[in-house]
């Protein structure tokens, strides 16, 4: 007879913005995981999907469906697309008693889909518990950068995809995998502080993060988020990094009273992310992409202001070097893996220095 273990924090460990609700824990944000140690001779687990799984796929429609991926004892087991409303897949069943670990991540973003584990299926005799907590967490809360937008995509593509999407191939996640840390990411592609990208240089407040921090997520295609709050007890980060900006270069450009907004608006948000994380060291960076270099004086001043006026130093701003002509490019203009652990190896240094004072 087999066994159902449903995904709780008895049974399996959470990472970043992962909730319980209908049925199933529900994977939002890119690199959202969860991690269980199982002692069994048959493990399988059900994964469920959102509105975007339900609806046929048609050719030439861009893909939105949310990509995952599931590691057995740290192996890619499975890399796919939620395609179906459930699924049921086997990572083994074997003769004998085994013991495995399983890491299942969302690698898409929560902009476009979600999807949930529903549960855990063994045989009569296993037993599931929860992967061991890591004494540092990190939050990083970004663009298109920190979502790995178009990593898995040729620079010459024509078209955005959740399936050339990899959160896993991000400085955020090398990072925290560098530290040996916990991660929670909010991130979505296009969106800034004061504004969103555009095309033609207007304000596109709609498209920003500041509103939506303090939710769960918030998902275009989807209601499985609709009107959840984050909890920010569930995890609290010693190291919060803010990498947000290039999309707001698209509306400020060179104006001198836009870039004073921005950096204005970006103090704000500082102190949103302050009152919600009180005990975080936070570090606010920009510059991969060549777009956002634009408002690195802008970000640092505003870094400045902040501590002047609320004397808070444990705030600092990190410049990331622009991606060069050697490392190439993903889709559109955005950084490959190479990029990305390049600046994950400089963040980690940096840390390592100011916030955990480890000396080389």
């Amino acid at each position: 007879m087999a066994k159902v273990f449903p995904p709780n924090p008895f049974t399996v460990k959470f990472q970043g913005r992962v909730f319980l609700g209908a049925g199933a824990a529900w994977f939002t944000q890119s690199a959202s995981s969860i991690e269980f140690n199982a002692v069994a001779k048959a493990l399988a687990v059900t994964l469920i999907g959102d509105e975007t799984a339900r609806v046929p796929h048609k050719d030439g429609d861009p893909e939105v469906r949310a990509r995952y991926a599931i590691y057995v004892d740290g192996k890619l087991f499975q890399d796919g697309i939620m395609d179906a409303p459930e699924k049921n897949v086997i990572l083994f069943n074997s003769q004998g008693v085994r013991e495995a670990k399983v890491k299942i991540v969302k690698l898409s973003e929560a902009r476009y889909s979600n999807f949930g584990l529903k549960g855990i299926i063994t045989d009569a005799a296993a037993f599931v518990t929860p992967e061991t907590q890591r004494d540092l967490k990190l939050e990083f809360i970004g663009d298109s950068i920190t979502c790995g937008y178009g990593i898995d995509a040729k620079a010459d593509g024509t078209e955005f995809s959740t399936a050339t999407e990899d959160a896993t191939k991000t400085y955020a996640y090398h990072t925290a995998e560098e530290l040996n840390a916990d991660l929670s990411v909010f991130a979505y592609s296009g969106y800034g502080v004061l504004s969103g990208s555009s095309d033609d240089g207007s304000l596109v407040s709609e498209k920003t993060i500041p509103p939506y921090y303090e939710t769960v997520a918030y998902c275009e295609n989807s209601k499985v988020t609709q009107g959840k709050q984050w909890n920010f007890q569930f995890f609290h980060p010693g190291v919060v990094v803010i990498n947000l900006g290039t999309n707001d270069s698209y509306y400020t450009q060179n104006f001198v009273d836009r870039k004073e907004d921005f950096s204005a608006a970006y103090a704000t948000f500082i102190k949103q992310v302050r009152e919600k994380n009180p005990n975080a060291y936070i570090i606010c960076t920009l510059g991969m992409m060549e777009d956002g270099e634009s408002l690195c004086e802008s970000v640092e001043k505003a870094v400045n202001n902040y501590i002047t006026a609320t004397k808070d130093h444990r705030v600092s701003y990190f410049h990331m070097e622009p991606i060069t002509e050697k490392e190439g490019f993903a889709l559109f203009q955005h950084p490959t893996e190479k990029t990305n652990l390049r600046c994950a190896q400089a963040l980690t240094a940096y840390i390592k220095k100011v916030v955990l004072k480890i000396k080389d």
